[in-house]
């Protein structure tokens, strides 16, 4: 609720406490409620402000050590790596022992230590002349930083950590190497910010900008972990593309099932990143395989996918959330994340990939439709929007005239305008539900 909404409502309590419209214990959970939102949006200004600074501050630091660093001994220099580092542990430190301290006091503490320790790695190994890999750099970095989580519930230092992690899986593949050397420790490594969020029983949900991080960063871990599984496959070298990026989509498809609790099912999609981006992923790959050209490549890898122990772990992962999805009612969504399974059923029937494509997209749109009609989570705008885009797309491949094909884009920009008025009207009769 925006900052002028809550004022009003908590000037309204009073009265309406008075006339019993609202019992009085109700009245004091939302008093304490709102004053606690209204705090932390007042406190949004403060934590801009106290983040810059500590960024800032690096930067000065940093450049004032490289301005002087050719003149500076060993011993100096080693001073200019650890003494940032323990200014900034002895802050925290002091932010700790008080306790109850303002939020942006602990995300620019965990933010210029997080800072002071990339900086602290790098010149030293710069000192010592100690070489490596960026990729162990970042992994020193982020498991440094790691405890700054758990201690300070630094928001900002977490995000830091999923997409470094996921950053550094993407980076790590390697052909026969040690396993903890490759991507598959990425989940172990994920695990390192449980005690952060979100709890088993999803009661301690992340906010907004840690699911667009932690989706970022599983997604990249999915991609990782394919192509660790292809490249160490014996796959011919001109299906590890595809098949990695067929293992990644079926990940993905298996991400945006991820479990919700009862307050995340009636969050709308700008809440759910998890389930908004593999839904555009899922799409667009679904559109790209109604094109006939593209279907013998795709059909090719999903078979060479499912060959993989990696492949029929995800295909076991996905089945085990369709049963959750469906005990959720979640059939919008189960639509969705049926895509990369698509090219499995053309190699079984003998049914093209790119007809079977456009009917799934077909009834995939009409589900999102109908589904809003009978009150089930859906998104029916979306759905009118696919139906929207495959008449398209079935136009521009198909031999029709061109002006066949714009009174057909005419007709249907009318009946999209029309259904999206329809469906303004009928908003303010029933609430609308999302996937």
């Amino acid at each position: 609720m925006k900052a002028p909404e809550q004022s009003w409502l908590l000037k309204q309590l009073d009265g309406w406490e008075a006339e019993g419209l609202v019992t009085a214990d109700s009245a004091r959970v939302l008093r304490e409620r709102f004053r606690a939102q209204g705090a932390v949006s007042m406190g949004a200004g403060s934590l801009m402000m106290g983040i810059v600074g500590a960024l800032l501050v690096g930067a000065g630091l940093i450049v004032l050590i490289s301005h002087n660093w050719d003149d500076f001994s060993r011993p100096q220099r080693l001073a200019c790596a650890f003494v940032p580092l323990l200014l900034s542990q002895l802050w925290t430190a002091s932010l700790m022992r008080r306790g109850g301290v303002e939020m942006w006091k602990r995300e620019s503490a965990g933010l210029f230590q997080t800072a002071t320790t990339g900086a602290c790695i790098a010149l030293v190994s710069q000192t010592y002349h100690i070489g490596g890999h960026w990729t162990q750099f970042l992994l020193s970095w982020c498991l440094l930083t790691l405890p700054l989580v758990w201690a300070l519930r630094g928001r900002f230092v977490a995000v830091f950590y999923v997409l470094g992690i996921g950053i550094w899986s993407i980076g790590q593949n390697h052909v026969d190497e040690a396993w903890y050397l490759t991507p598959w420790v990425y989940p172990f490594l994920l695990l390192g910010i449980w005690p952060y969020c979100p709890g088993f029983g999803l009661q301690h949900l992340p906010d907004r900008l840690l699911r667009r991080a932690l989706t970022l960063s599983a997604a990249a871990g999915i991609a990782a972990c394919s192509s660790q599984a292809c490249m160490n496959s014996a796959l011919p070298s001109t299906q590890v593309e595809g098949t990695t990026f067929w293992l990644t989509l079926l990940g993905a498809a298996g991400l945006c099932l991820f479990p919700l609790s009862k307050t995340g099912l009636k969050e709308g999609l700008n809440a759910k990143p998890q389930v908004l981006l593999p839904a555009i992923a899922l799409l667009g790959y679904a559109f790209a395989a109604t094109f006939v050209e593209s279907s013998e490549a795709f059909t090719a890898a999903a078979t060479s996918g499912l060959s993989t122990s990696w492949g029929r772990l995800l295909a076991g992962a996905l089945a085990v959330l369709g049963g959750v999805a469906v005990w959720q009612q979640r059939f919008a969504l189960l639509s969705l994340a049926m895509i990369p399974l698509l090219p499995l059923v053309d190699s079984v029937l003998p049914v093209s990939l790119s007809i079977l494509s456009s009917l799934h997209l077909t009834a995939v749109g009409l589900t999102l439709i109908v589904l809003d009609f009978y009150g089930k989570p859906s998104a029916p705008r979306c759905g009118a929007a696919i139906l929207t885009a495959l008449i398209f797309a079935r136009m521009m491949d198909s031999k029709f005239s061109l002006v066949t094909k714009g009174i057909v884009f005419m007709g249907v920009g009318v009946a999209f305008l029309a259904f999206n008025q329809f469906m303004s009207r009928r908003k303010h009769s029933q609430p609308a539900s999302v996937v």
